[in-house]
């Protein structure tokens, strides 16, 4: 802690990060933002509507509001990309040749519905690896995180995101505060799929299944839409080794083992050699 605040300015104090910033175990890794990430600022700030796309390729958005009206939006490889969006669209995503990858609707807020510091991010296939991050500042407050990775639509009011490399050293705070937690929105590595499927396998779920299933899905994204991406192979021990991990909640009843053996048939069919 800096010392106590003079009599001159008695409301404020500077809380410093007291042992470095603190980090959540899922987002260590560190921040490599990808080329374009930045190209979402505007002169008046980033726009409401953020695409973030994971994959190895360009993906286009076919973006169809409800009076059939259509834009397109280019959401580059490892890079995002801001909108102006209200109300419901329905969004297709097509891969550089035009194959269609996913269709589905989508609504955004609009007018006084929409919080100030707040964006929704579409997550194309939730392929990039985006996680909410509590820095810790002071002391006494417990950090956390959110994996965003695996989700194709959230809602996220982080304190700083990905317009700032880097939160500050210090924070200012009222006095008698003894910790803050400010919320950080960046990548995970190079914030590509492989990092969103690392991140999502390594989760311990409370309840079921879903963090591998989630995982599941963007190798099966890879597999159909790139299936000659060199290092989709690599992925096949990781789902495998998944597989004998979440069976704790079967080891009795009607699925016993059932979960199991489904699990490792299906990483067979897709990674043979695993």
């Amino acid at each position: 802690m800096q010392p106590p605040p003079s009599p001159q300015n008695p409301e404020k104090l500077e809380m410093p990060d007291s042992h470095g910033r603190l980090r959540t175990a899922i987002a260590a890794a560190a921040l490599v933002l990808a080329g374009g990430a930045l190209g979402a600022c505007g002169e008046s700030g980033p726009k409401y509507a953020q695409f973030a796309n994971g994959f190895d390729f360009a993906v286009t958005a076919k973006i169809t509001d409800a009076d059939g009206e259509t834009q397109t939006l280019t959401v580059p490889s490892k890079g995002r990309v801001g909108a102006d969006l209200e109300g419901s669209y329905t969004i297709e995503f097509l891969t550089p040749d035009g194959t269609s990858m996913k269709k589905k609707k989508f609504k955004f807020a609009s007018g006084d519905k929409r919080k100030k510091g707040c964006q929704e991010y579409v997550n194309v296939l939730g392929s990039a690896a985006i996680v909410e991050e509590d820095i810790v500042y002071g002391a006494g407050i417990k950090g956390g995180g959110k994996l965003l990775c695996g989700y194709d639509h959230v809602k996220v009011c982080p304190r700083w995101g990905f317009e700032t490399e880097k939160p500050p050293e210090k924070i200012t705070v009222k006095e008698g505060t003894v910790g803050m937690n400010r919320t950080w929105l960046h990548y995970i590595g190079e914030g590509d799929w492989v990092a969103s499927i690392d991140k999502l396998l390594a989760q311990k779920p409370q309840m079921g299944d879903q963090d591998r299933i989630r995982a599941w899905n963007i190798a099966f994204a890879v597999n159909k839409f790139d299936p000659d991406n060199p290092r989709l192979k690599a992925q096949g021990p990781k789902f495998v080794e998944a597989c004998h991990k979440i069976v704790d909640m079967f080891k009795s009843g009607p699925l016993a083992g059932k979960a199991k053996k489904d699990c490792l048939k299906n990483a067979k069919a897709m990674f043979p050699d695993a």
